[in-house]
């Protein structure tokens, strides 16, 4: 059986800003299917990982892979397959977090979404 491919892929991702290094050499993949979260305090490099992510900025060293393509320069790929829900967006405030997961996913149309138990995944 062929190992899957993660959907989202970081190794030794690094971005920095002149002298200042927002994200340091971050290293991690999520399967598909898989729940993931980036938690800090303000200034910890969150922000600027969804930017690489999404193809928003290039990393200034390691890679950078969304669903096996390069978020820049397969930069039209990746768009059709990224939805990006903002922590300070929230249509309900009293929504959970699975339940505006959940609402948005109907909204726009992402009938493949299937609440299972505390989380949801796509079939």
């Amino acid at each position: 059986m062929m190992p899957m491919t993660p959907a989202l892929s970081l190794n030794g991702a690094t971005k920095r800003y002149g002298a200042v290094t927002a994200v340091d050499g971050v290293t991690f993949d999520v399967q598909p299917g898989e729940m993931f979260g980036l938690i800090g305090p303000d200034g910890a490099g969150k922000t600027t990982t969804i930017r690489l992510l999404c193809g928003l900025l290039h990393a200034d060293a390691g890679s950078v892979r969304v669903m096996g393509h390069d978020p820049v320069a397969e930069h039209a790929e990746v768009t059709h397959s990224v939805g990006y829900l903002s922590q300070r967006f929230s249509l309900y405030g009293d929504l959970s977090i699975d339940e505006n997961i959940a609402f948005f996913a109907e909204i726009h149309g992402l009938w493949s979404y299937v609440r299972t138990g505390a989380r949801g995944c796509w079939s």
